[in-house]
């Protein structure tokens, strides 16, 4: 029997709601454009920046937490900070896609919040492939919109050096419009440099080579911003066995660097430093020739003084720490990622560390600091901090109602199928049922109208249906996404010196002198005091504070950290350490202090 045009329209019918179903059905993420991570995980040699509630990390190595197996990860995600702080674990965590599709990922950028609070990127190491070595500069600067959840290439021109300064700490929307990074190494040239690369919004990069009454040449100091004027920079390595442990300010107008009359407790490199209560300089983590290793350390500017920091239940976190993100909110340090050192000697790379180390910060009645490790600082409702999670995939950044593409799986759109042509089987078969029952001639009875009545409303006839809908036009299918073959994962280079790198990545590092202290005179210039503070700026030198554990020896102007607080203040700024009196002062802080 041939087939009737109700039916062949109830088929083409069928068929477009299939198609239109399957094409809704979200289709393979190219390899090389995506990126997932989950809470099991953790990364190194990453930027971050917090805009509004939320911390995003960039790019860097990524590995299994307690693995020392390495791999690349070219990809940002982020967590609700505040949350995160209350519960103890990754709150609200979402991936935002890759940086640069181009490459298998980057380490060591630097991060900016600019004033339209989008996130601008720069400096730091390219790695085109899985097994790139870590000398390739990345000349390119990018700018992540967090509203859009996406990643733009900017300029490609900048000319830095390697293994420049790493941020100190999460970048914050503190009003600057400028990077700065300082020392590193030359391509091909394993000699240390004194640049200072300012790097603007525009992707422009002005070189300064500070060849006296600056800082020394070094490698993968601290540095970030410590008020309106100033930027803070601290530690670093030269060579073999040989790490830093000075203070210097970089006066922003003028580029100028002022030596503090302090030194860290440890000499250190690769560390994260955060400032609290306008009074302390804490400094977390970072590598280390001293022993034993001393994971977090203080600088109370009222007593010149730096000291090791307590924790008073040590055995609750991690005993090292080195190339992670950390972020100061409140009195909570917010440590995401990094990695252990080698037996938390300090010396070399080891496992990676944790997803998230939640350190808070405990002042006592004398002045003094303690730590702990926390997991929360409210009860929590949702999982653990201990339960792998795998993230959502948004494109906004602070909009929970986005819709998450790994929320509507392939199963489910098959199911969905499934159920489709099974309930339009039922109704093909009672169509076709009523079909032929309409067919079949039944007598009438005599008492029967043979015409409904007036003003009856008319059924309509069984079996008839409107004329089938054209069939659907290339617009209404997604173009299909290239695919593009994923590169093997391979372990790459370390962002550290050679000598610094854990087998199986590197040669065991070899012993490392003891610090000699003090340290030998300066060969450097001589220091002009009025390159750092103006003849009108005159005010009385009060008694200096006891003397420092190290004294400065390089040559260079030193003061004290509290007339810092006179700069952002616009009072005089005196050349010598100034008594324990205002501290930071009014000096403002880059970070938040809530």
């Amino acid at each position: 029997m041939p087939l009737s045009p109700s039916w062949v329209g109830a088929g083409l019918a069928l068929s477009l709601a299939i198609v239109i179903l399957l094409a809704a059905a979200p289709m393979p993420t190219n390899a090389a454009s995506s990126f997932s991570i989950t809470t099991s995980q953790a990364t190194s040699a990453s930027a971050c920046a917090v805009v509004g509630s939320r911390l995003f990390v960039f790019g860097g190595y990524t590995g299994n937490s307690g693995s020392t197996s390495t791999s690349l990860a070219n990809g940002v995600y982020s967590i609700d900070v505040n949350k995160t702080i209350s519960t103890g674990s990754a709150a609200d965590f979402k991936t935002h896609g890759a940086i640069d599709s181009s490459l298998a990922g980057m380490i060591n950028q630097v991060a900016l919040v600019q004033s339209n609070n989008k996130v601008f990127l720069a400096g730091g190491i390219r790695m085109p492939t899985t097994s790139s070595p870590a000398t390739d500069v990345n000349k390119a600067t990018y700018v992540f919109d967090p509203s859009a959840g996406s990643t733009s290439t900017q300029s490609t021109t900048l000319s830095l050096a390697l293994k420049h300064t790493i941020q100190q700490s999460a970048a914050v929307a503190d009003g600057s419009s400028k990077l700065y990074l300082y020392g590193g190494v030359a391509l091909g040239n394993i000699t240390n440099l004194s640049w200072l690369a300012v790097v603007n919004s525009g992707g422009v990069v002005a070189n300064s080579n500070i060849t006296s009454s600056g800082p020394p040449a070094r490698q993968l100091g601290s540095m970030g911003r410590l008020n309106s004027t100033h930027l803070y920079l601290s530690g670093g390595f030269v060579d073999t066995g040989k790490f830093l442990d000075d203070m210097w300010l970089l006066e922003e107008s003028s580029r100028t660097f002022t030596s503090l009359d302090y030194s860290l407790y440890h000499a250190r490199y690769q560390h994260r430093t955060v400032f609290y209560d306008d009074r302390y300089i804490i400094h977390i983590g970072g590598f280390s020739a001293n022993s034993p290793y001393t994971l977090i350390e203080y600088l109370d500017v009222s007593l010149s003084v730096s000291q090791a920091g307590t924790i008073v239940n040590p055995s609750n976190g991690p005993k090292s720490l080195v190339t992670g993100c950390a972020y100061l909110e409140g009195n909570v340090i917010v440590y995401v990622g990094g990695r252990q050192t080698t037996n938390d000697l300090g010396l070399a790379e080891g496992p990676f560390a944790s997803f998230l180390n939640l350190l808070q910060i405990l002042p006592q009645t004398d002045g003094s600091l303690q730590f702990k490790w926390v997991t929360g600082t409210a009860s929590s409702t949702s999982r653990s901090g201990g339960t792998s999670s795998t993230p959502s995939t948004t494109p906004g950044a602070d909009d929970p109602s986005m819709p998450s593409s790994s929320s509507f799986g392939t199963g489910a759109i098959v199911g969905i199928v499934v159920g489709v042509l099974v309930a339009a089987a039922a109704v093909l078969f009672v169509m076709r049922n009523r079909i032929r029952s309409n067919r079949t001639p039944r007598p009438v009875p005599e008492s029967a109208p043979l015409s409904p009545p007036p003003m009856a409303p008319v059924a309509p006839v069984a079996g008839t249906f409107p004329p089938p809908p054209p069939p659907p036009s290339a617009a209404q299918y997604p173009p299909q996404m290239q695919q593009h073959p994923q590169q093997p994962q391979q372990q790459p280079f370390s962002t550290l010196p050679q000598y610094q790198q854990a087998p199986p990545l590197a040669p065991p590092y070899p012993p490392a002198p003891a610090p000699q202290y003090p340290p030998p005179p300066s060969t450097s210039a001589p220091w002009s005091p009025a390159a750092t503070v103006p003849a009108s700026m005159t005010m009385p030198v009060p008694a200096p504070p006891p003397p420092p554990k190290h004294p400065n020896t390089s040559g260079a102007p030193v003061v004290g950290l509290a007339a810092t607080a006179g700069i952002a203040a616009g009072m005089a700024m005196a050349t010598a350490p100034m008594a324990p009196a205002t501290l930071l002062g009014n000096c403002q802080l880059a970070v938040p202090l809530l």
